[in-house]
């Protein structure tokens, strides 16, 4: 039964355009909604699913899949508004939930993860576990495997890109190692180029400089070693969970089979960043349906995330092979009229679309077109940018209202700097969170230790800041000898009354005492609550809708009482037994900052630091309190957490926003400044097709960000670690000719690309992960091709 605050579905189709109401009005197969900036993709989307359950499809049998969790919660609380408490049954978060709670977890004895080694309860590592465990396997190879990596330039980054790359192809690095073409003639040829065998080490380093195959093969050698460690350790990296779901549903058809059974009806968010494992689940789930019913929505020309292993053709391949029915939503409400102009007459020449994505304005906002202008230099650029945003300061306009965008992170240095100087706060989007600073990472490593205490992770997390009397290295030593856990090993130290065992046994009964206010109860608990065996109540977990939101309901009830109380317990934790760890570096920082400042000023900067951190563990556990009073057990909200340390971005209150292209997608501001709109900054090598295609669209997604004003600055010349670097205005800005405000366009003519210094840009691109192997080249041509009719396209005049 829906309760009376549900909306009707008058009520629901009513506000939507055409374009929306088509989408929303689904009546089954399979559809790909093509939605460009601005269009309201996602009241579309809540309306789809809400009129699937008006219309008597069970909630539970929906699954709504998007890229973030602020993505998933915006559409979860506007479900609320149209179906009430059946928003809560509806599935709505990240490929990755779904991994964890609907594939994985209630199948973690499935024989293909038994025979990996997987146990029930594995642990989800996240970015800096992941970097420990491929340093551990590093130091597991030989001398002479160690000659060879760094002969052939395979270090860390290499790995991690070769990893990142294929597991987004849903490859393990046994799929790697069977797909590498003559695979006895690599290994001869790098058993020939081994240290010590008469060659030149300048020779063997050219060798393996021009033989990808044997580096890859080198790195898969090393990716089989930190997979065994993630085993041993029970652990799955994030790229894991989603290999493993897809490798599980391949292997057992039955599971894909419930899989399909259960969710009757699915839509995905952003498709166009879909990765092909990610592209293999959604085929699993709806070739597994018994009557096809999927709705994807996506923007071909937003596709920016190759980097990370996402297909910029998701889209079109998910329309050939469901044959699946097109449609269009162009009505853009977010960006002015004047700046629509310009952003169509640029998407006219963008490469590889499934429509012409020409958007209709709707808004009023009676704004100028987008502005271009030319300085001589970096710092002339950021006095007029710090200027104007300082003016839309002082007119009211909100800081959050306030975003400057690039796409190389060298162009904010001077911005930054300048910001600083007038007192402008700022937020750089894309530097260390929330969820990476130390006190927050600790606040998780408790968390996660109630869930599993054999989390070795999570122990070395804590005793980084809070010394207890046994390094890391002598209790895994300790561990080792006794053939036990690591928490094993440190209560028989914590028992053992030496020197410096008080100390940890401090640790072990602090932990025991914050887990009896665990805000959750136990599987066990809730069973003889209702007088059940637990293999009944587990049964009626699993098929009995009503039962599960009676227990939901319980456990949201339960930690509501306790939730405040764990949250107490755990940040007494870190004032009583962390805080002090962290006083002398703030001090240090202090007096480095401000070297001229009295002890007393030191003193008031370094508390206030400590008060910064102290709030960062009660923002995590209010966090945690709000995840695990929707109901959701103790293990599952820690999963959340987990995630949401993975894919949230900062978002501090009362700042402007600085950030890349690739970090400002999916966000809406109503000033924009473009910074840094020149060649050196998007482009580095010779270019080819798919290099300039992905330029484009980060191009696309940075000039639709704005709903009021878009200016865009570019300069002469920029100093870049420490040296000035000329600069040429980005050639791709052609395309906006006569239809933005401007004086320097007609300067812009083609390089000569064998007068170009490439060795200059090399430094703009160092520590840029945003860039990475996917930074695109250097146009020498502004002709254009639209794919969409496969007929060429002179650029605008």
């Amino acid at each position: 039964m829906h309760s009376i605050m549900a909306s009707t579905k008058t009520e629901i189709i009513g506000p939507l355009n055409p374009e929306q109401r088509d989408t929303a009005l689904h009546k089954g197969g399979i559809v790909a909604v093509v939605a460009g900036p601005g269009t309201g993709k996602t009241t579309a989307q809540v309306a789809c699913a809400a009129l699937k359950v008006l219309s008597g499809m069970e909630p539970q049998s929906i699954a709504m899949i998007t890229f973030t969790n602020k993505a998933a919660n915006e559409m979860q609380e506007r479900l609320v508004k149209h179906i009430d408490e059946d928003a809560w049954r509806v599935f709505v978060g990240t490929f990755h939930q779904l991994a964890i709670k609907k594939i994985l977890r209630p199948n973690i004895k499935a024989d293909y993860l038994a025979n990996k080694g997987y146990q029930p309860g594995f642990n989800i590592i996240d970015k800096s576990d992941s970097k420990t465990l491929i340093r551990e396997a590093k130091q597991s190879l030989s001398e002479s495997e160690l000659n060879q990596l760094e002969f052939a330039n395979v270090d860390e980054d290499f790995l991690q890109n070769v990893m990142t790359q294929q597991k987004a192809k849903g490859n393990d690095w046994k799929d790697v190692v069977s797909h590498i073409s003559n695979i006895n003639q690599v290994y001869e040829f790098i058993s020939e180029h081994t240290p010590g065998n008469g060659l030149s080490d300048s020779t063997i380093k050219d060798a393996f400089a021009k033989n990808y195959q044997a580096r890859l093969l080198l790195a898969v050698e090393w990716w089989s070693s930190y997979e065994s460690l993630c085993i041993k350790n029970n652990a799955m990296d994030f790229d894991d969970l989603l290999v493993n779901a897809s490798k599980l549903l391949s292997h057992h058809k039955e599971v894909a089979a419930k899989l399909g059974r259960m969710i009757q009806h699915l839509q995905v968010d952003e498709y166009q960043d879909t990765a092909p494992v990610q592209f293999d689940i959604v085929k699993t789930i709806i070739d597994n349906q018994n009557k096809k019913s999927a709705t994807v929505v996506g923007d071909m020309r937003q596709a920016i995330y190759g980097f990370r292993g996402a297909d910029s053709t998701s889209m079109k391949k998910f329309v050939d092979y469901f044959d699946a029915e097109i449609k269009s939503m162009n009505r853009n409400y977010r960006t002015a009229a004047a700046s629509i102009d310009a952003i169509n007459q640029f998407g006219e020449t963008m490469a590889e679309q499934l429509t012409d994505g020409h958007l209709l304005p709707m808004s009023n906002d009676d704004e100028p077109a987008p502005q271009i202008l030319h300085f001589k230099s970096d710092e002339e650029e950021a006095e007029h940018i710090v200027k104007e945003v300082s003016t839309l300061l002082k007119e009211g306009v909100e800081p959050n209202d306030i975003a400057i965008i690039y796409r190389a992170k060298a162009v904010n240095r001077p911005i930054k700097s300048l910001l600083e100087n007038n007192r402008v706060q700022y937020d750089v989007v894309g530097d260390v969170d929330f969820y990476n600073t130390k006190e927050v990472k600790i606040g998780i490593s408790v968390l996660r230790l109630f869930v599993n205490e054999n989390d070795r992770f999570a122990l070395h997390n804590i005793m980084s800041e809070m010394p207890i009397g046994i390094t890391k290295a002598t209790l895994a030593k300790k561990a080792s000898q006794g053939q036990c856990s690591q928490m094993e090993a440190l209560r028989s130290f914590a028992k053992s009354g030496g020197a410096r065992s008080h100390k940890a046994n401090a640790l072990i009964n602090e932990l025991a005492d914050i887990s009896n206010f665990i805000p959750s109860l136990s599987e066990q608990e809730l069973a003889f609550s209702k007088n059940l065996p637990i293999n009944e109540y587990r049964h009626r977990l699993n098929y009995d809708p009503a039962f599960q939101d009676h227990i939901r309901k319980q456990n949201a009830l339960f930690a509501k009482d306790t939730a405040p109380l764990f949250g107490e317990r755990l940040k007494r934790f870190f004032t009583e037994h962390v805080l002090h760890s962290f006083n002398n570096d703030a001090r240090k920082a202090a007096i480095k900052k401000h070297p001229e400042a009295s002890e007393e000023e030191i003193e008031n900067i370094v508390v206030e630091k400590l008060n910064e951190r102290t709030e960062r563990v009660v923002k995590l556990t209010e966090i945690f309190s709000k995840t695990i009073e929707s109901g959701v057990d103790f293990k599952d909200a820690v999963d959340e957490i987990m995630l949401l340390a993975d894919n949230t971005k900062n978002n501090k209150e009362g700042s402007i926003k600085l950030m890349t292209g690739h970090a400002s997608k999916g966000l809406e501001f109503k000033h924009v400044f473009f910074a840094g709109a020149e060649q050196e900054m998007f482009f580095r090598d010779e270019p080819n097709d798919d290099t300039l295609a992905e330029e484009e669209r980060n191009l696309y997604v940075i000039t639709t960000r704005h709903k009021k004003r878009l200016t865009i600055t570019h300069c002469d010349t920029r100093f870049v670690n420490g040296q000035f670097v000329h600069c040429q205005p980005l050639e791709m800005l052609l395309r906006f000719k006569g239809k933005v405000i401007e004086n320097s366009l007609d300067k812009i003519s083609p390089p000569n690309m064998s007068e170009l210094d490439y060795d200059q840009t090399e430094a703009l691109y160092e520590n840029d992960s945003d860039i990475g192997h996917n930074a695109a080249s250097l146009i020498n041509k502004i002709k254009s091709k639209s794919r969409v009719n496969k007929k060429p396209q002179k650029a605008p005049q």
